[in-house]
Order: structure tokens, then C-alpha cells, then sequence
């Protein structure tokens, strides 16, 4: 803060024209009704010794100064008072607006003011006197009772203790409804905390294998939490403010968007460095020899975050592998691959503050594990099983990644065939539990409060989601609460079930019902046996038919052949001029050959009748 240069000190002659207001005074004060003295025309009373206001000092003298122009920011009278390097470091970036902006969060101070400090601003040589100083705040601040001014007085009786307080003039208030993107309530203007979550299980398949001995679910999850508002109870504050009154009811979603702004202008933004998973020295899993640094900057924490999902999944991985080998023949696994199993965490949210302050748009932190089959394989042979030996009883678990690329065209024929069968071959509901002949199955919640921590009103609060595989479905399900919503999504059923917030009670009462499809897909493996075994039946009776009927064709032909006169081609070379009724029919003539006759010389010969060629 620049210094400050006072001009001389002088005393006013009149403070009506001097500027200063009350109380009225000065050397040259006119006195005009109090005073009883008698005085001629034409002359002014410039004292007061008789009547009922004399020398009763209601109109004092003044000695004044005035300063040169002089810059006095509130960054500057921050500064003068911190030593701390690394505050100092924010304060090297932080704005008159990021001060606005943080006042604006309804954050508030009131504190007790000593004036000691004016009583040496106070020449030695002067009389007991009284000094008052008169702070204008800036335009951007005001005290708490909505004032613009602050005014300290250093009093000859030293009682000078004086209450200020400071807040932001257009303050932030977490008084209103949190509402998500459908326009649903997820945080009333009652609940200072506003922190909204929702829970999605997509579980696309669940198979039984018989012939492999295995049951496989794939299925895929989100969890996300969005906060808005954090309410702080007033007890932590006074806790660690002392003497002073710090007020902060709520903290806004933007605070923190604020703070992340400003450390993105440091040159070296406050880091934590080697944050591990697990301890190295307790834990041995490779893992917990890796650490992050955290940042805090936007790119440092989504960094950070992914990274720390990252550790989750291969500390998944390491704790089961080292299970399986610490428990070595025991194990109830025989075989275990979690390499298609992974934890995806990511943040959002941190940026993009725009100078206002609101709790509009939540921090966002998502987890997701990306679709994975797991298929649970029966090691032992079921003939062990059947004499009751399961000590040796072996399962493999194995998880495998779905392509997108491939399953989306597969799901979409999938869809279509199961809508033309459905549409075609089946006209019955499948099997329904319990029958809808009884009472429906009632589950009844208890009294149940959402509220997680009664101090900072923390609550559990927004939907649970569960698709369930094709085929599969809740049939008259309902809430007494309301808190029940059923759809259907690409032909699968969709349940939504919504936390309230505080406490409530809800009843239950649904069917579960099993469809014929849902039937044929997991036992279609008996009847394309049957349809095999009768294909294959059909096909060796048509064989054998077919040789049958060869056989007799051929025995047909031989015999045919056994009735007719049959010769070789060297009898029937000696059969020159021969005539056979059996072998001729009724043919009777001939045409014959002679190489010694030119073919144009000589007409061709004919059997006379004697039977003989000439």
C-alpha cells in the first residue's frame, strides 16, 4: 500500500462550509438560538456563556487535515498482514473481482474493532481529544444491516471498542430448489446440502449353461453424485474463527470453481504429493508401491481421479490373485480371470466459472464399470456332486469384455427376432411369481432416513435404476410411497426407484414373472437335441430306403437282362448273313458292308429269300 501524505493541519473557520456536517461548530460558529447574551445589530454571536445551552459544547471546534489522493485496496491491508509464503503466493493472482465473487457466496464477517490504534494518530502536544474515522467501503461490500460505511472513534474515555461486520451486496442464497435435467426436484429449499445421486445397473444377461455347467451375467454400472451445496453448521465455524464470527451457511458448487481459477494463475498450484492406495508395508500387492500427486488445478483433479480408478481396478485384480495363491489347494476357485473386470472414475464440472456465484451446476464425480460378462464354470464333474462328495468342488470365474462394435448389431437382430417371436409363436405370459391366483409379494422398507449425517444435513437422496434382461420383468408392482416408476426400454424393463429425502416408509408389493422366450433361450438346448436326434433318425431311415430301393432296381435290371438272347461281339461278327427271330424281331432287312465295293460303285445288299445276303 502506497504511503499515505498528509497536509497541514489547520482550524475551520465554519463546518457548515467546510463540508463536515454534523455537529455543527467550528472557530467562526454563529450561534443563533440557546444563548440568552444580548449583542447590537448587525453583530454576530459567536459564543455562548448564558442561557440554557451555554458552554454545553454541542457545537464544537475543528482541527483538521486532509490527505493527497492515495490508492487503499482491500488486496493491499489483506497483504500487509500475511507472512505465510504460501498464501502469499495466492494473493499474487487473486483480483479485486475474485474478492467480489467471495464475498458474493454469503460468506460474512463480524468482529469487534479496537480504535487504540487512532490515539497515535493524535499529536502529543494536543489536549485530551477525540478522534473518529470514517471508513467508506468499497461499492462491491456492505455490512451485514446493509450499511456502506464503517466508523471508528477513539473516545477520551477509551471505550472504543466498535462492531463491523462485512458481507458481499448481492449475496449468494442456497434458499431455492435443486432441480435435474427432466425437471425433477432432487434438493428442496429446505436442505442447506444438496448432493443428488443416481445408481444404474444394466443387466443385459443372465444365463444358465447346463452342458458347460456354468451361469453367466453381464451386466454394466453407473454411480454418479453431483454436489451443488454443502450447508456448514455454524458450531464449525465459531469453532475455528475464535473471537470472530465468520458466516458461511452454504457453500455453492462455483466456490469451488472460484478457488480453482485462481490456483490455475499460480506458477506452482498447491500440490499433495504420493497419496497411495494402500500402505506398502502392510499390504503386499504391487499397487500399493504406486502414488499420485494431486493438483489442484481442473486438469490435476480429473487427472487424479482417473488415475485413482485406475489403482482400484488392479488392487481388485492383485487382492484376488494373491487370495488364490495364499490359499492355494483350499480354494474354493480353481481358476480366476478378472483381466476384462475394470473401474473407470472420472470428475466434472471444475471449470468454466463465469463470475457469478450459484449452485446450479453440480461437481459430478461418476464411477463406471464398463459392460463384463462373468461366467461362473462348474469344475467338478457333476458324478462327484450326485455321491455327495463336494470338498473338491472347483469353480472358475471368468470375465470378458463386450465390444460395442459388435454387440450393437447383434442386439438389434436380437430385438427384432425376439418381437417376431414373441408377436408370433407365443400368446402366454410365461410363469408369474406368485401366482395371480394369491396375494402379491410385500416387501415393507421400515421407516428409513436418507439423511446420512445430521450436521452438515447430508442425505442420500435420487434414483436407483435397474434394467433387467430381456425376458425377465416385475408385473404389478407398486409403491404406497409413490417412489416406484415402471418402463420399458428397447423391450426390457426398466425400474426406478427414488430416495426422498429425510425420512419416509414405503410398501412394496410386485409379482416377478418369467416369459416363455426367457424359458426357450436358456433350455433351448433340449429340444434342438430332440429336433437332431430326429433329424438324424429321419436321415439314416431315408438312407436306407433309398438303398433298398436301389437293390431292388438293380435286381430288376438283371433279371431283364437273364430274359433276352444275349452274344459276344465275336459270335455276333459270325453272324454274317444269320436272321434271328429272337434277336432280329421282325427286322428282315439288313444293310451290310463290303470293303471291296467302293460306297458310290455298287448298291448295298439285301437278304433274298432264302435268308441269304446278295
Amino acid at each position: 500500500m502506497d504511503p499515505i501524505q498528509m497536509n497541514q493541519m489547520y482550524w475551520v473557520s465554519d463546518s457548515v462550509s467546510d463540508g463536515l456536517g454534523e455537529p455543527t461548530g467550528g472557530l467562526n460558529y454563529s450561534h443563533t438560538s440557546g444563548c440568552s447574551e444580548t449583542i447590537g445589530a448587525g453583530q454576530t454571536l459567536y459564543y455562548c456563556i448564558q442561557g440554557g445551552n451555554a458552554m454545553d459544547g454541542d457545537h464544537p471546534v475543528y482541527l483538521r487535515t486532509t490527505s493527497q489522493p492515495f490508492s487503499m485496496k482491500l488486496l493491499d491491508i489483506i497483504d500487509a498482514y500475511i507472512s505465510n509464503p504460501d498464501q502469499q503466493s495466492v494473493l499474487d493472482v487473486v483480483t479485486e473481482s475474485h474478492l467480489r465473487a467471495l464475498m458474493n457466496t454469503g460468506f460474512g464477517i463480524e468482529t469487534s474493532l479496537s480504535a487504540d490504534f487512532l490515539s497515535a494518530v493524535i499529536p502529543e502536544d494536543l489536549p485530551p481529544s477525540e478522534l473518529t474515522l470514517e471508513i467508506i467501503l468499497p461499492t462491491w461490500i456492505q455490512t451485514m444491516d446493509g450499511g456502506d460505511r464503517i466508523i471508528l472513534t477513539d473516545t477520551i474515555s477509551g471505550n472504543d471498542d466498535t462492531n463491523v461486520s462485512f458481507t458481499g451486496t448481492d449475496p449468494f442464497d442456497w434458499r431455492h430448489d435443486i432441480t435435474n435435467a427432466d425437471g425433477d426436484v432432487i434438493c428442496t429449499s429446505q436442505q442447506a446440502t444438496c448432493i443428488g445421486t443416481s445408481l444404474l445397473i444394466d443387466a443385459t444377461q443372465f444365463n444358465l449353461h447346463e452342458w458347460k455347467q456354468a451361469i453367466s451375467f453381464e451386466f454394466a454400472l453407473e454411480a454418479e453424485m453431483s454436489v451443488h451445496r454443502i450447508g456448514i453448521p455454524q458450531p464449525r465455524m465459531d469453532g475455528i474463527s475464535g473471537s470472530t464470527k465468520v458466516t458461511l451457511e452454504a457453500l455453492p458448487s462455483d466456490l469451488i470453481r472460484l478457488g480453482l481459477s485462481i490456483t490455475e494463475l499460480m506458477d506452482e498450484p498447491y500440490t499433495i504429493s504420493d497419496i497411495r492406495l494402500c500402505d506398502p508395508n502392510t499390504t503386499q500387492l504391487e499397487v500399493c508401491d504406486e502414488s499420485l500427486d494431486l493438483v489442484f488445478t481442473p486438469l490435476g483433479i480429473e487427472t487424479f481421479v482417473s488415475s485413482y480408478g485406475e489403482l482400484i481396478t488392479q488392487f481388485i485384480r492383485q487382492n484376488i490373485e494373491k487370495s488364490l495363491t495364499d490359499e492355494g489347494a483350499n480354494s474354493a476357485f480353481g481358476k480366476v480371470d478378472m483381466s476384462a473386470f475394470s473401474i473407470k472414475t472420472s470428475i466434472s464440472g471444475l471449470g468454466g466459472y463465469d463470475g457469478e456465484m450459484s449452485d446450479a451446476t453440480g461437481l459430478t464425480f461418476n464411477i463406471e464399470i464398463p459392460r463384463v460378462k462373468f461366467m461362473l464354470d462348474l469344475q467338478t464333474p457333476f458324478g462327484e456332486l450326485m455321491d455327495g462328495n463336494t470338498e473338491n468342488v472347483k469353480l472358475d470365474l471368468v470375465t470378458s469384455r463386450m465390444n460395442n462394435l459388435i454387440m450393437t448389431p447383434l442386439a438389434t437382430a436380437a430385438s427384432s427376432l425376439t418381437k417376431g417371436l414373441v408377436n408370433g409363436i407365443f400368446t402366454g405370459n410365461g410363469i408369474t411369481l406368485p401366482d395371480t391366483s394369491t396375494n402379491a409379494q410385500e416387501v415393507n422398507t421400515g421407516l428409513i432416513n436418507s439423511t446420512i449425517d445430521e450436521e452438515f444435513q447430508l442425505a442420500i437422496t435420487g434414483p436407483i435404476t435397474v434394467i433387467l434382461p430381456k425376458g425377465l420383468s416385475f408385473v404389478d408392482a407398486t409403491s404406497t410411497a409413490g417412489n416406484l416408476d415402471i418402463s420399458e426400454i428397447d423391450g426390457r424393463q426398466k425400474i426406478v426407484y427414488t430416495i426422498p429425502p429425510g425420512e419416509f416408509e414405503d410398501t412394496i408389493s410386485f409379482r416377478f414373472n418369467i416369459s416363455w422366450l426367457y424359458i426357450l433361450m436358456q433350455f433351448w438346448v433340449y429340444p434342438m437335441v430332440l429336433l437332431l436326434v430326429l433329424f438324424l433318425v429321419g436321415r439314416k431311415i431315408r438312407k436306407r430306403r433309398k438303398r433298398k430301393k436301389g437293390a431292388k432296381k438293380a435286381k430288376k435290371a438283371r433279371d431283364s437282362a437273364e430274359m433276352k438272347g444275349q452274344i459276344g461281339d465275336d459270335e455276333f461278327a459270325d453272324l454274317a448273313g444269320f436272321h434271328s427271330p429272337a434277336i432280329h424281331g421282325d427286322q428282315e432287312i439288313f444293310q451290310t458292308y463290303d470293303s471291296t465295293i467302293e460306297v458310290d460303285a455298287g448298291p448295298l445288299s439285301y437278304v433274298d429269300d432264302e435268308g441269304k445276303f446278295s
